[in-house]
């Protein structure tokens, strides 16, 4: 590492190079405006699912999720990253490995989901449990196809097209779900409407893939080859942290019995919707970060900073209200059935924080070329999981089913809080000034006097109690003057400016 890389960044005052911030925010504003669309979509979804199918066939359907989430991350083979790094810099570069990443991933896709469905054979799983896993594998290997697509858009910075195809086939996926639910709700049926949608986005991407980049003459592999050998790393790091992510969940199912994984599966299904947004940091923040890489290493390391204190303040804010809102929001979306996931719901709400600072600062070492860190940390994270998940659910389960879902749901949070320990150590002296540690510091001191008054408020509704402790967040953060007030600046700015022209779905 340079000696540049050592030198504290400049106050956090004001970033660095705003042109560079304020084109991530741009990109994050579009962008998150699909998101909002798709989180009020998924959260009107989300809530009927499980009401319909009940919790043993919801917790079947959300392990089967879960199981295709980890064919997705393994299709992805990490190239996207170095899509969305290299032709941030170069888009040359795109035509000579779309194509072929897109037979190959077409190819491995088939030969994973077949394989999986032979494993769940062999071990004498249902045939309805392999028809589930066989629709949303598929699912999941067109998604990876679309996201190869979907990283030369956010590489370009062209993401307002990109945005209304996400909202415009949620909104399709949503339709055929309601209708599917009011006529036969089946998780099979519902598992393959979502192929249904993937398909049509794959669709209009390969057209404006076809329009922007051409289609060769030949496929070529070479290229292709020296870019896998060059996402290695990161695909050994999302791999390994996709399965963490999951341990406890995998770890339940074997574990549990079938009202914990259906608790499980609702709370992981909250979480999923207060998480929405978190692609947002990967699609925008790691182009935007090789081009101020591309600039020097000051501008990464502001821009890293502003990131760290607008993401770490959002995310501990929508943790503190899920936190104390679980009862309320658990009854109000899921149903009476579903009371047993409030302990899980509160324990991933502490993951929320976690997780956006994780990433933040592993975008940040990975365009520094600390990539290999960042892997190594995440198989460490992986064995702390696969090595703690029977342990906490086996102490959870003396408490009944919700007890053995909060155990799996604590596999992830301690697992998040000691994989985000060291990565923000790591970045410590590359990206952390006086200023940043301050800010973070404030923000973290807020959050813990708004759960002391929480947990102090007579009042019994869990939305109230959320309110309250949102409330006294934000007043602690004024008294310690911890706003990030250019960034916010920055985002009314864009925010002004889209009213004036808001693009059509």
């Amino acid at each position: 590492m340079s000696a540049a890389g050592l030198t504290d960044a400049p106050s956090l005052s004001r970033p660095a190079a705003p042109s560079l911030f304020a084109e991530a925010l741009r990109g994050a504003v579009q962008l998150g405006s699909s998101l909002a669309g798709a989180m009020a979509i998924g959260l009107f979804v989300r809530t009927l699912v499980p009401r319909a199918l009940g919790p043993a066939a919801f917790g079947e359907l959300r392990l089967a999720e879960s199981a295709g989430d980890v064919v997705f991350v393994a299709l992805g083979l990490g190239v996207d990253s170095v899509v969305r790094r290299e032709l941030a810099v170069d888009p040359r570069k795109g035509r000579d490995v779309l194509w072929g990443l897109l037979a190959l991933r077409l190819a491995l896709g088939l030969l994973v989901v077949a394989g999986g469905a032979a494993v769940m054979a062999a071990t004498h799983r249902s045939a309805a449990a392999i028809v589930l896993f066989a629709w949303i594998g598929a699912t999941q290997v067109f998604s990876a196809l679309d996201n190869t697509f979907a990283a030369v858009e956010h590489a370009s910075g062209r993401v307002g097209w990109i945005a209304r195809v996400n909202l415009s086939t949620r909104l399709v996926w949503a339709a055929l779900v309601l209708v599917a639910l009011r006529v036969r709700p089946d998780a099979a049926l519902i598992a393959a409407l979502g192929l249904v949608a993937e398909l049509l986005r794959f669709a209009l991407l390969t057209r404006r893939g076809v329009a922007s980049i051409g289609v060769p003459a030949r496929l070529r592999f070479a290229p292709v080859g020296a870019m896998l050998l060059a996402a290695l790393p990161f695909f050994v790091n999302q791999l390994a942290h996709s399965l963490y992510a999951r341990a406890g969940h995998l770890a339940l199912a074997r574990l549990g019995d079938a009202l914990a994984l259906g608790w499980y599966g609702a709370a992981a299904n909250l979480a999923g919707i207060a998480l929405l947004a978190m692609p947002l940091l990967s699609w925008v923040l790691v182009p935007a970060a090789a081009r101020a890489f591309a600039r020097s290493e000051e501008a990464l390391g502001e821009l890293t900073a502003a990131a760290l204190h607008l993401t770490f303040l959002g995310s501990a804010a929508a943790g503190l209200f899920v936190g104390f809102a679980a009862p309320t929001l658990v009854t109000a979306l899921f149903g009476p059935a579903f009371e047993g996931a409030v302990p899980a719901v509160r324990m991933l709400a502490g993951t929320f924080a976690l997780a956006s600072l994780s990433t933040i600062a592993a975008i940040d070492l990975l365009q520094r070329g600390r990539i290999r860190a960042v892997a190594a940390l995440s198989l460490a994270g992986l064995a702390l999981a696969a090595a703690l998940a029977p342990f906490a659910i086996a102490r959870g389960a003396a408490f009944g089913s919700a007890g053995a879902a909060a155990g799996a749901a604590s596999t992830l949070l301690v697992s998040e809080c000691a994989v985000a320990a060291i990565l923000l150590a790591l970045a410590w002296r590359t990206s952390w000034n006086a200023s940043l540690r301050k800010a973070l510091l404030a923000v973290a001191v807020s959050a813990a006097i708004a759960i002391g008054a929480g947990l102090a408020s007579p009042l019994s509704s869990g939305l109230v109690r959320g309110a309250v402790a949102l409330a006294v967040f934000a007043a602690v953060l004024t008294l310690l003057r911890a706003w990030p007030a250019a960034a916010i600046a920055e985002v009314r700015s864009l925010v002004r400016s889209r009213r004036t022209h808001v693009p059509s779905v």
